[in-house]
């Protein structure tokens, strides 16, 4: 990420060194990488692929106090993926339920749609998760297709278009009492 969006309760922003780090030692923690639909630990391959460019990170922080929540990690489109395909972890199971998600979904879906530019996102939400998916239907998202991913895990892949988002984005404006999107400063970042 290039900068930070503040989204009603969460910042999303760019990572530190520390926060990276943090990150990628999620990737160990089979909660986490059974999550994103590995079947053994996966931080080294994830810090391989930021490392040669292949991925955006941005950390969540609660707005009303700063405090780390959860990370979004998005993969860019490759020769057998016409999406830029979405991630995103609250690791504390303390945090997840209060909206959060729904937060940082919305700030991701602004930077790449608004910002980058995007033709199409999507999230695979492993085929038993039925409050995620409920979460991303609720996004906006549909289903576009099921199938076995790499790990022979079943998943669905819901996507969203520059076309959907802009209904996401107005439902969002209209519900907000304050701009829904603030672009926070960041400098010096990867040196923390």
């Amino acid at each position: 990420m290039e900068y930070g969006i503040q989204r009603a309760s969460i910042e999303l922003m760019p990572p530190t060194r520390t926060e990276l780090e943090w990150v990628f030692g999620q990737f160990d923690e089979e909660e986490i990488w059974r999550m994103f639909g590995y079947t053994s630990p996966s931080g080294a391959s994830t810090r391989r692929r930021y490392d040669a460019g292949n991925v955006v990170v941005g950390i969540a922080h609660r707005s009303r106090d700063h405090r780390r929540v959860g990370f979004v990690i998005v993969f860019p489109p490759k020769l057998d993926r016409d999406h830029w395909e979405i991630g995103l972890a609250i690791p504390n199971p303390k945090n997840r339920g209060s909206g959060l998600a729904k937060d940082m979904a919305d700030a991701i879906g602004h930077y790449l749609f608004d910002h980058l530019r995007i033709e199409r996102a999507g999230l695979l939400v492993l085929r038993d998760n039925l409050a995620s998916a409920a979460l991303v239907k609720k996004l906006g998202y549909r289903r576009h297709c099921g199938f076995r991913n790499d790990e022979g895990l079943w998943v669905d892949l819901f996507a969203i278009t520059p076309e959907l988002w802009a209904k996401r984005r107005g439902c969002v404006e209209a519900e907000a009492e304050d701009p829904p999107f603030v672009m926070l400063e960041t400098t010096a970042l990867l040196s923390a």
